[in-house]
């Protein structure tokens, strides 16, 4: 997730319609089940290709589509158009 300059955003929770997500962790070693660290990072290693990713920021959502294609990962970049709330 990126913020309206593309800074990375973290504290965030990401969405998705379908599989599940996992956040990179602060030292980027693992994958954490609970929100992006300061990387604003989060993967998802079964979401079927056309899944949307999404999360929120105050009343603001960044959304995203992506998934597996052929058993191969796509990336997905979310950025936020306005200043984020804390």
């Amino acid at each position: 997730m990126l913020d309206h300059l593309g800074s990375p955003r973290g504290e965030r929770y990401g969405h998705a319609t379908s599989g599940t997500i996992k956040y990179l962790s602060t030292d980027r070693h693992s994958l954490v089940p609970n929100m992006t660290s300061s990387s604003g990072v989060f993967a998802s290693l079964d979401a079927p290709f056309g899944t949307q990713f999404s999360a929120l920021s105050g009343l603001e959502e960044a959304k995203g589509f992506g998934g597996l294609v052929m058993g191969k990962v796509t990336i997905v970049i979310m950025q936020f158009t306005t200043p984020l709330d804390n």
